[in-house]
């Protein structure tokens, strides 16, 4: 079997995982009670889910990371980038308000809100969003540092940062409609964590999945949380309050990515059905060319 490697995108703000493969071929799907649902934006050269909201409303990008999107019911509406830079839209409330990180050729990186068609750039500093529940809190980290983060939740034109003791990296990964909130760490030795962060009690929960190595990428408000283990090469969603373990994988695909879950429920992700005899990256969660990236190995005590 082969490991897990990720990458923490500094530029589209969250965990990554590289799977070899020879080709790209990204094919966006919902996942609910059981069955697959494949769908693919036109005009788009791949297509990568990495939010829904409860109404079913999905957003993600293309597999270079330039072009965003939202989809429903077969209808999709393209974002576009703004300044010839590259879009990656990463959560969406039951509002309609989007949140997402753009690249901007010699401007950097900046985190932003789109509600309802209207841009604005999220005014914390060296922001990377990562998600947004319906109170319309957003989480991310920030960090003039690629080495270095904390964590960071905005709302209401405040911004609360949040460190973990003795960690030389903390990032917030996605919150859910009951304010609790998916959370990584990287100590002193290298070393990854993840944990639950109660935003109204500042209450940390640690998280151990039963696989050897892993990455968790998106909650819901049902204590649910999906993710990849390298170990076995799946994708999986793990309830960490009864400690149920549940494998997920596209029949007939190489590699199974599921990258969010909402309250209902439902799944989005991404798989690839091409043979994988040579090593070419393919990012979880950005198809494209890193800019602003560290390279670690997953490792857990």
């Amino acid at each position: 079997m082969r490991n897990l490697p990720c990458v923490r995108a500094l530029g589209f703000g969250l965990l990554t995982c590289i799977a070899a493969v020879s080709q790209v071929k990204a094919d966006g799907f919902t996942f609910s009670n059981g069955v697959f649902t494949s769908f693919n934006i036109p005009g788009l050269n791949g297509t990568v889910p990495t939010a829904i909201n409860n109404l079913g409303q999905i957003v993600g990008s293309d597999g270079n990371e330039n072009i965003g999107f939202v989809y429903q019911n077969g209808n999709s509406t393209l974002l576009s980038p703004l300044l010839n830079g590259s879009i990656r839209p990463v959560g969406i409330n039951d509002s309609g308000t989007i949140v997402g990180n753009q690249l901007i050729p010699g401007h950097g990186f900046s985190a932003f809100l789109d509600t309802g068609g209207t841009f604005t750039t999220l005014p914390v500093p060296f922001a990377v969003a990562t998600g947004i529940n319906n109170s319309g809190q957003v989480v991310g980290y920030a960090g003039d540092n690629l080495a270095m983060s904390d964590a960071f939740v905005y709302a209401n034109g405040s911004t609360t940062y949040f460190s973990q003791p003795g960690a030389t990296s903390t990032s917030f990964l996605g919150i859910s409609n009951n304010d609790q909130i998916l959370g990584h760490y990287i100590d002193s030795t290298g070393h990854h964590h993840y944990f639950i962060y109660d935003f109204n009690s500042g209450l940390v929960t640690p998280l151990t999945i039963p696989c050897a190595v892993y990455g968790l990428f998106g909650l819901n408000s049902h204590d649910e949380v999906v993710g990849g283990c390298g170990a076995t090469g799946l994708a999986f969603e793990f309830n960490y309050a009864t400690n149920q373990y549940t494998t997920i994988t596209v029949p007939n695909s190489v590699d199974t990515f599921v990258l969010n879950i909402n309250d209902n429920g439902q799944l989005v992700g991404f798989d690839n059905t091409v043979p994988e005899p040579a090593t070419v990256s393919l990012l979880a969660l950005g198809l494209g060319a890193l800019l602003f990236t560290r390279i670690r190995r997953v490792a857990h005590p």
